[in-house]
């Protein structure tokens, strides 16, 4: 019986190292520009220097919301609550991070990811920042994630 180790091994040699490596790059690079546009965000760095990982700003009025309009100075578990919103009301695990003194999200491609993935992302924190925008009591939803 073959290990699962061996099974990885074995599909990391058929299909190739570099192929991988290109797949992943590709993927996280169209994810990226895909969220920023769709967010109106933009990216912490040129999309080329993050290979498999990039960073994304997110809508502004996400961290205007968990600092309730600014009532509150940003620290990282303001990140945290919105990390917390999308991992249970989601099923989203991304990490969220305060960097600069702005809500950014970390993406990673791997070869089982689809660019539908990422869209699922995307939807949410449209939802999320439409809430923040239109529902006065939106900071409800995050407190208890503190």
């Amino acid at each position: 019986m073959k290990s699962l180790l061996s099974s990885v091994l074995d599909f990391w040699e058929a299909m190739g190292p570099e192929r991988i490596r290109q797949y992943n790059n590709t993927l996280a690079q169209k994810a990226a520009s895909m969220l920023a546009e769709k967010w109106n965000t933009g990216l912490l760095s040129h999309a080329d220097m993050f290979g498999p990982m990039v960073l994304i700003r997110l809508p502004e009025v996400l961290l205007d919301c968990v600092t309730q309009g600014g009532k509150e100075e940003a620290v990282k578990a303001h990140a945290e609550m919105v990390q917390a919103k999308l991992h249970y009301e989601f099923s989203i695990e991304v990490p969220v991070k305060l960097i600069q003194g702005k809500l950014h999200t970390r993406i990673s491609a791997h070869v089982y990811n689809q660019l539908s993935d990422y869209t699922k992302l995307c939807n949410a924190i449209l939802i999320m920042a439409d809430d923040a925008l239109n529902n006065p009591s939106a900071y409800d939803t995050y407190k208890h994630y503190r």
